[in-house]
């Protein structure tokens, strides 16, 4: 990035005329490392340029006049110093018009070339480690959260106005999660260690310390499902199964379990909808744009003209 502003060569492969005075790149443009890969920024460079074409484009042309070559030799260099042959290369691998880190190994990118294939702007969300492709969060959820991805990704500035309609997609969303089937809005989870953390759920619900969320879920399944005397229609939930649950409305435990497509009508709390909705797509959501230096939105996403 030091010598960006005084590489003719490169600048005038990106257009830029003879004699037009380019600023020196100030912030970093090489942004994150992960394993074997390494991610950076060409936005400042693009602008310093006024680089009026594609993004695909200026990280080819950067790439094919500058990048490609200068890593090969120092691949080349490294080799000759421990007197071997080079047998390491460094390829450009994936495009992305936009992306956002929010921490190590969590990062979600909006791909569109990839290993010398295009992609439509919006077409291909790329997530690594993020609850948008987990599989213990709720499909309704997977699929609202790619689509305010989308939405974020879609602006390259976040307004006042862009505010507004942010707001009301996630309000439009919450409507339709109120309506939605239990089972596309519950969380799953695998059950282990039952019986370590569930001391007793027969006669009373007595549960060891540290019991983990789900857990506690499933044990007030079994509970109430004991309690109404149903086990000749419903199984127990145990070691090895694979649950749904949900935040309830119900004082004596706040979290229900129930076996996937087996949900018991007879005897299962309320959801608690203020509290799943929460959970499953403003925590996540907020975990994602916060890190990328907007502010938090609230539970009751009040409109408010600061949010961004």
């Amino acid at each position: 990035s030091e010598f960006f502003h005084r590489d003719k060569q490169l600048l005038k492969e990106l257009g830029v005329a003879e004699g037009v005075e380019v600023k020196p790149i100030k912030r970093k443009v090489w942004k994150y490392t992960d394993t074997d890969s390494g991610y950076l920024i060409f936005e400042e460079c693009m602008e310093s340029v006024n680089w009026q074409g594609s993004v695909k484009d200026f990280v080819l042309t950067l790439n094919r006049v500058r990048l490609a070559p200068y890593v090969k030799k120092v691949l080349d260099d490294y080799a000759k110093a421990n007197n071997t042959d080079n047998y390491l290369d460094f390829e450009l691998e994936t495009i992305a018009e936009n992306a956002i880190w929010v921490a190590k190994k969590k990062y979600v990118q909006n791909i569109i070339w990839k290993d010398g294939k295009d992609y439509d702007n919006l077409s291909y969300i790329k997530t690594t480690g993020l609850e948008i492709i987990q599989s213990s969060t709720p499909p309704f959820c997977r699929q609202k959260l790619i689509e305010i991805v989308k939405f974020i990704f879609g602006k390259k500035k976040l307004s006042i106005k862009d505010n507004a309609e942010l707001v009301a997609l996630i309000k439009d969303i919450k409507k339709e999660f109120k309506f939605s089937n239990i089972e596309k809005i519950s969380m799953s989870r695998g059950i282990s260690n039952y019986k370590k953390f569930v001391l007793d759920d027969v006669t009373s619900m007595e549960l060891n310390k540290g019991c983990p969320i789900h857990i506690r879920a499933g044990a007030y399944h079994n509970y109430l499902l004991q309690t109404n005397k149903l086990k000749g229609k419903y199984q127990l939930i145990t070691a090895g199964n694979k649950v749904k649950w949900f935040h309830s409305s119900d004082e004596f435990c706040n979290v229900f379990a129930y076996l996937p497509g087996k949900f018991p009508m007879e005897f299962a709390p309320k959801i608690n909808y203020e509290a799943q909705f929460q959970s499953t797509i403003i925590d996540p959501l907020n975990r994602i744009i916060v890190p990328a230096g907007l502010p938090a939105l609230n539970p009751s996403l009040a409109y408010t003209v600061s949010l961004f």
